[in-house]
């Protein structure tokens, strides 16, 4: 057998093997947060680490989001007590974005733009 017919045979056997193999076969996909991207104008902390977060808008509803213990709160990728959040951002404006479980009213995590220093935030 010439090498030509070897690689036709080779490649016969590839494209028959790959027309076997189940279409959609790819990992499934699964939304474990959703993102709300707001400011801090437009949210109302919790009082607590128990407590609700509150998303306000002049042309919207407010959506309200329970927060518990295992809330994350960052500033920038810096983890931070809730307390800290909301004295880094007292008096200035700030991008947020506020992850949520799907379909359960949760946060899970709160970010604000910023770059955390502990030495100027008390």
């Amino acid at each position: 057998m010439n090498m030509q017919k070897q690689l036709m045979m080779i490649l016969a056997l590839l494209g028959s093997y790959a027309a076997t193999m189940p279409l959609g076969a790819a990992a499934k996909i699964v939304t474990v947060e959703q993102a709300i991207e707001a400011s801090t104008d437009t949210v109302v902390l919790p009082a607590s680490a128990q407590g609700t977060l509150d998303l306000t808008c002049p042309s919207c509803r407010t959506h309200s989001y329970r927060v518990t213990d295992t809330t994350g709160y960052f500033v920038g990728d810096t983890p931070v007590t809730l307390a800290q959040l909301k004295a880094f951002i007292l008096g200035g404006h700030y991008f947020m974005t506020v992850f949520v479980k799907p379909g359960a009213s949760v946060a899970t995590r709160i970010v604000v733009s910023g770059q955390w220093n502990p030495k100027k935030r008390k």
